[in-house]
């Protein structure tokens, strides 16, 4: 009887610590996110310490991929394995905000030695059920089977821009950013985002994950490409006739070209463009892709090229057809007309009388709340929408009065807040660097003209030094302006 007993407990002994072993294989990891950003509404200040939980895939002997999102303004990133309480550290070593991707790199293999490796494969399979990995409570690994729904260019969060995204669905509660998304062992994507509501989930392509890991293993990543102009869909038959397209099925206009592009070289507004890289656009945009069906024409140059390629692009200009070349770039965030992904950076700022000015930029906005296009000025949102990726001239922005604080100083100003500044001191401005140059020449600001007013706010001269250092005090601002250094620009 003993023995029998005995022999039972190496049974189970064995077989639990081969389910642990079996366990431990995969190749996910639990990341623990320390973060802490500037305040976009109060620039002088930071927002307290918070933390982001999610998860990583291991894709060789000491990096990690995730989403970008998940490491955004981080202080410090550490690791868990699962059914482990040890912290590993972890240093964040690239991130693609216009991708939702970020690597993380661990000092040694031997951090990572009970993680499986995941090669990423090719492609995301459609027709095919995937299983999604995560830890439950206790940290255990918890999977679940999912079932395609649909591939499209969705929006990355955080103002990321638009991604290939697979929408899958699962009866597995998710519970992080992050997990991965395999197929017969290998890494099809990492989850984005999770609704619970109708259990859906946002999964970012194999195909983004794979381009951004290996131009980074290469040193070679230089962002995304970018072509460098707007359009619009092409389904007016009038203009359609006024523009010379006889196909009512094909071409979108083209709307801006942003000054130094590819497309500037190439193209010009009111360009019908009928083909782009050798496939035909439709009336709303949209092209046939040959491995994910109908999507929309960015997909074309972010999608499936880098910076430096040069594409063939059919055109009708003035009625007639004609073929161009299109080289493709990568355009920095500092020199877009709204920035969207300036990370971890301090919002450039002056407080004069109470007055703040700043550059205007897709944070900045999104600090408004999910509602943020119906509480701001229209103007602004307005312009995110139709302007945001456009400059008139090398390095032009849209300055803003962020805020009015209240002091006798500007009594009757505070209804200005969100307003589009256009002169100081009777002069034009188009960057907050402009403002600057004005400020330390005339020492202080005392008039300031806005896009939607007639007439100029007045700031009293002889009254504002007094103000300012009033006003420093009553709102604890250590710094009542804040320059980028030249060598961060």
């Amino acid at each position: 009887m003993k023995r029998s007993l005995l022999l039972f407990l190496v049974l189970v002994t064995t077989y639990a610590a081969a389910l642990h072993a079996a366990d431990t294989q995969v190749g996910v990891v639990q990341i623990i996110s320390t973060f802490q950003e500037y305040n976009d509404l109060l620039p002088w200040q930071k927002k307290a310490p918070g933390q982001r939980t999610g998860y990583g895939v291991r894709i060789d002997k000491t990096h990690i991929i995730t989403t970008e999102a998940m490491v955004r303004n981080t202080t410090l990133v550490e690791l868990r394995l699962t059914r482990s309480g040890r912290k590993i550290p972890a240093k964040v070593i690239e991130t693609a905000p216009a991708a939702n991707l970020a690597i993380l790199e661990v000092p040694s293999e031997a951090s990572l030695s009970e993680l499986a490796v995941y090669k990423i494969a090719p492609s995301f399979p459609t027709d095919k059920p995937t299983q999604i990995v995560q830890f439950d409570d206790t940290r255990e690994v918890q999977t679940g089977d999912a079932k395609h729904l649909k591939v499209s260019l969705g929006f990355l969060p955080n103002g990321g821009g638009q991604a290939l995204i697979h929408t899958i669905q699962t009866d597995l509660n998710l519970n992080g950013r992050g997990a991965a998304v395999l197929h017969d062992g290998k890494l099809v994507g990492i989850l984005a985002s999770y609704a619970t509501s109708s259990r859906t989930a946002e999964v970012i392509d194999s195909k983004g994950i794979s381009d951004f890991v290996e131009s980074v293993k290469q040193n070679e990543f230089h962002g995304f490409a970018t072509a460098g102009f707007g359009w619009a869909s092409l389904i007016d038959p009038e203009k359609r006739a006024y523009l010379g397209v006889e196909n009512n099925d094909v071409g979108v206009v083209v709307l801006s070209i942003r000054p130094g592009s590819g497309a500037s070289k190439s193209l010009k507004p009111q360009d019908v463009i009928i083909e782009w890289d050798g496939y035909t656009v439709d009336n709303l945009g949209f092209y046939q892709d040959p491995d994910h069906g109908r999507l929309l024409m960015p997909y074309l140059i972010k999608g499936r090229h880098k910076p430096g390629d040069v594409l063939t692009v059919k055109v009708i200009r003035n009625r007639k057809p004609k073929t161009v070349t299109v080289t493709l770039s990568n355009i920095a965030e500092l020199d877009a007309l709204i920035p969207e992904n300036l990370v971890g950076e301090r919002s450039e700022y002056l407080v004069e009388g109470g007055i703040l000015f700043r550059d205007l930029s897709g944070h900045y906005m999104r600090q408004f709340g999910q509602d943020w296009s119906t509480r701001i000025n229209a103007r602004l949102v307005h312009s995110y929408y139709t302007q945001s990726g456009i400059e008139k001239d090398p390095g032009e922005r849209i300055v803003v009065i962020g805020r009015v604080l209240p002091d006798p100083i500007n009594r009757g100003y505070s209804m200005f807040t969100n307003h589009i500044v256009t002169h100081v001191n009777g002069k034009p401005i188009s960057n907050m660097n402009d403002l600057f140059a004005i400020r330390d020449k005339d020492t202080f600001i005392t008039r300031i003209r806005l896009h939607s007013v007639g007439v100029d706010l007045v700031l009293k001269k002889d009254q504002l030094a007094e103000a300012n250092q009033r006003i420093a005090n009553n709102f604890r601002i250590s710094d009542l302006e804040y320059r980028i250094p030249d060598s961060e620009k």
